[in-house]
């Protein structure tokens, strides 16, 4: 746990300064991609030894953006194992989903107005303040 821990507070840091550095070399007009298509750009190149330039899908956001919100739901997860136990299977059916549907919602409304704002300063500013707040998570990993 602990080590895993410090993976993912490394990581969390490392995403946060790759958008950092890509708004401060590349300004407003820069646009983040997403972990899943840095790392097929990066087992791509690695295979095929060539450049390529792929450009994130909205679908490939909002599928990451579900899974990840998923994985953010632990205790709330850990809480309904022993409801399950008390009530029984229907609390889990109803828990899962709820949590698909809210988290459904709430992936396509953000990536909805994430995509009408890009390249503005609004934009910039989110990305900068959500790269921030990675950071002093991932510390928080890190130092434990």
């Amino acid at each position: 746990e602990g080590l895993m821990g410090r993976v993912i507070g490394i990581t969390l840091i490392a995403l946060a300064l790759y958008v950092v550095v890509g708004f401060v070399r590349f300004g407003r007009t820069w646009q983040p991609r997403s972990r899943g298509s840095l790392i097929w750009q990066a087992a791509h190149r690695r295979l095929h030894r060539h450049d390529i330039d792929h450009e994130a899908s909205t679908a490939g956001v909002f599928v990451i953006g579900m899974i990840h919100c998923v994985g953010a739901e632990t205790p709330t997860q850990l809480l309904l194992l022993p409801a399950a136990a008390e009530f029984g299977l229907g609390v889990v059916v109803a828990f899962v989903g709820g949590l698909l549907l809210t988290n459904t919602v709430f992936a396509a409304i953000s990536a909805w107005g994430l995509m009408h704002i890009r390249g503005s300063l609004a934009y910039s500013a989110l990305s900068i303040a959500a790269a921030v707040f990675s950071a002093v998570v991932g510390w928080g990993y890190v130092v434990g």
